[in-house]
């Protein structure tokens, strides 16, 4: 009976009483096919060309190595494959320039995956296709111990990532929160309530203009200490808003009238009364005209 080969690193299966006298040879060049698939090494150009890798019964071949390393900068997209029906383990660098190109390790007829320029992945071929042996596909889990101090960085975290749960009791002081960084967004609707806003935190300047209305104001809140000195004038007046029961009594002064500005057009009729005209003493050469009772006159020649 003639000597078979092996399904997957296709070392020469001697029978017996076949090849006296050379089974020391036969033996010896299958330990280097397992030494090659255990331990080899080998370099693979794949800049110009696709690469079919082979495996080649009792023969040194190049998909028999455990190690390849993919070299070459790609002037296309390029595909490196490994026969069909080969169950093998690999360590696959690729250390060729992509560009714009990518690099896929499969087998012929089935999947593989694309390989990252410049780094190491680990595969395996089940016969039928290639699986990478990726991080987010192992099991187990990353301990404190496994991260590098400072590795964890703002473009590591995926948006929404951080909530309650990730975030200990009172972790988040006020040190820890960047000045402006707070600012609509973060706010939940109705989060800012009064108890949360210092005395006299809200200054001028940080109302928007329009921002306060009627609903914003709860009735009597706006008392007379809460509006500064000069803090209302004609912009803030809407257009007959002052109507007289706004106006105290006594609360007009002459302070608060201008020079000149009672007018006859300002004065409505039968409005000014003896009780609100302060009497006067008048020294003239004409005689005494008009005035009022309790009017004091004097005429000299």
């Amino acid at each position: 009976m003639p000597s078979t080969y092996s399904q997957d690193l296709k070392l020469e299966l001697m029978a017996t009483g076949e090849n006296a006298g050379t089974w020391g040879t036969k033996t010896n060049t299958n330990l280097n096919l397992v030494q090659q698939a255990i331990a080899g090494y080998e370099a693979i150009n794949v800049a110009s060309a696709d690469v079919a890798l082979v495996m080649s019964n009792a023969s040194i071949s190049n998909a028999r190595n455990m190690v390849l390393n993919f070299t070459g900068t790609l002037t296309a997209n390029r595909t490196v494959t490994i026969p069909n029906s080969i169950e093998k383990f690999y360590i696959l660098k690729d250390s060729s320039t992509h560009g714009a190109y990518t690099l896929t390790f499969k087998t012929v007829s089935g999947t593989g995956f694309t390989l990252d320029q410049g780094k190491i992945h680990a595969a395996y071929s089940d016969g039928t296709n290639v699986s990478e042996v990726a991080l987010n596909t192992l099991g187990g889990t990353i301990g404190t111990p496994q991260i590098d101090d400072a590795s964890v960085t703002n473009a590591k975290l995926a948006a929404n990532s951080v909530d309650s749960s990730q975030l200990v009791a009172d972790s988040v002081t006020n040190a820890k929160v960047a000045a402006d960084a707070v600012d609509t967004d973060q706010l939940v609707n109705n989060a800012v309530t009064t108890i949360k806003i210092a005395n006299d935190a809200v200054t001028n300047d940080k109302v928007a203009d329009n921002a306060v209305n009627t609903v914003q104001i709860v009735n009597d809140a706006v008392t007379n200490a809460k509006v500064a000195d000069n803090a209302i004038d004609t912009a803030q007046i809407v257009n007959d808003a002052v109507t007289n029961a706004k106006v105290a009594d006594n609360a007009i002064s002459t302070t608060q009238i201008a020079d000149n500005a009672v007018t006859t057009a300002k004065i409505v009729n039968n409005a000014v009364t003896a009780d609100k005209l302060q009497r006067k003493f008048t020294i003239s050469t004409s005689n005494p005209s008009g005035g009022s009772d309790g009017d004091i006159w004097f005429k000299y020649t």
